[in-house]
């Protein structure tokens, strides 16, 4: 039986099923908007971004984290609390147990999946990679690697950016980063049809293409297989008005 959050009516994902939100950053219409969300640390991330454009999608990212995690457990944004786990990836301060998520992003568009299991997204927009031979040599398997050099130019960046989506998701559910190495993950090469399986070592990950408008391309992985993802729209935080803050941006954000 699906749990069901009596104050908010959102069940939480259960087994085989990962929500998947996405955020417009089309939508960041005001750099202070859902800064009154945010904790103290995470405004003072937002302070040392250098280049405004940055640091509005971060409050706006992060504020809509809030919002959704608001929802599935039934309290206020801003009491959602946060904590690094034994490898360093953020889970929940408190119910790390009941839910767990991750969020990735690019400059106009951002993912944020949940599932009752450690998970993993990554998203990337198509861009040109004229140094996609040289990072695969670098930071994929041979296998991988040697898609990426037999495919035409006019296609070697997506496949570059398809395998890396698919390592950085896997990554994450693993609650590792790059720096951990990419180059430890082996993923299927190829179009995926369905879950497939990834390997990081001898420990096996469960992973799968998501299916984005171009130039979007994205993975998500997890501990366990996903059955199903459940897309939704983020919620903004400017259609809470109330929840603003007064807020002079050369004051706060300098």
């Amino acid at each position: 039986m699906n749990r069901v959050e009596p104050s908010t009516g959102i069940k939480l994902p259960g087994p085989g099923r990962a929500d998947v939100w996405v955020v417009d950053f089309a939508e960041c219409v005001d750099p202070c908007g859902g800064t009154a969300l945010l904790s103290d640390a995470e405004l003072q991330r937002a302070s040392q971004f250098h280049f405004a454009g940055d640091r509005t999608r971060y409050v706006h990212v992060h504020a809509c984290l809030r919002l959704i995690l608001a929802r599935y457990l039934g309290r206020r944004p801003r009491e959602i609390s946060y904590r690094m786990n034994a490898r360093g990836k953020p889970e929940l301060g408190d119910g790390a147990g009941l839910l767990h998520f991750n969020l990735s992003h690019t400059d106009d568009l951002a993912l944020v999946a949940l599932a009752d299991r450690e998970i993993g997204i990554d998203i990337e927009a198509l861009r040109p990679f004229e140094d996609a031979m040289d990072l695969a040599g670098r930071f994929f398997c041979e296998q991988e690697a040697a898609e990426v050099r037999r495919a035409a130019p006019a296609e070697r960046a997506e496949i570059f950016l398809r395998l890396w989506t698919r390592k950085e998701a896997v990554l994450k559910a693993l609650g590792l980063g790059i720096g951990d190495g990419l180059d430890q993950v082996r993923v299927p090469t190829g179009n995926l049809q369905g879950a497939k399986t990834a390997l990081r070592g001898s420990e096996p990950v469960h992973l799968r293409d998501i299916s984005l408008a171009s130039p979007h391309l994205a993975a998500i992985a997890s501990l366990a297989p996903i059955e199903r993802i459940e897309w939704k729209r983020a919620p903004s935080p400017h259609n809470f008005p109330t929840m603003h803050r007064e807020c002079d941006d050369r004051e706060q954000f300098v």
